[in-house]
């Protein structure tokens, strides 16, 4: 019985150990994440930002995509989205945004909230991303305001 309790308590402080390490890597990419936002824009420039976006992914890269959490921004000229691991730096021009809003469905993912998409043109033609966001209602009302045009209505959710 007491072989059992110490085994018991070693898998137990593993597991927490475990858990420190991951919050420490986590705290890490938020501060390297934070330090390349102060890098790049003004604290006064940012009208709205999430630095736990979940992105959802590009619409030309269909299902099979790597996913992942980032830091999203929203300036009066730019959406950017920096990806930490592996690395995506996404800037959309606010010129380029052709119509944004909230959906369920993205690339073949559903997350059970609503998405904040954004359908933008490129280079190469265009293309539509999305995030699953804290306060969508309140992204949507940013780039409304950002753009000077109201979000596509037509695939906006209700209220949750």
């Amino acid at each position: 019985m007491v072989l059992f309790i110490k085994i018991l308590l070693s898998a137990l402080i593993v597991v927490l150990l475990a858990i420190a390490v991951i919050k420490s890597i986590a705290g890490f990419v938020k501060l390297s994440m934070a330090a390349r936002i102060a890098q790049k824009f003004q604290q006064q420039e940012v009208l709205m930002h999430d630095v736990q976006a979940n992105f959802i992914g590009l619409e030309s890269k269909g299902e099979q995509q790597t996913r992942g959490n980032g830091a999203l921004l929203l300036t009066e000229r730019e959406l950017w989205f920096l990806r930490a691991k592996p690395k995506l730096e996404l800037s959309i021009p606010m010129n380029n945004i052709k119509d944004f809003g909230l959906k369920k469905y993205h690339a073949g993912t559903s997350l059970g909230v609503p998405l904040l998409y954004v359908h933008f043109i490129t280079e190469t033609g265009e293309e539509t991303v999305a995030w699953s966001v804290r306060k969508a209602e309140d992204w949507i009302n940013s780039l409304e305001s950002a753009t000077g045009r109201p979000s596509d209505q037509s695939l906006q959710l209700p209220a949750i």
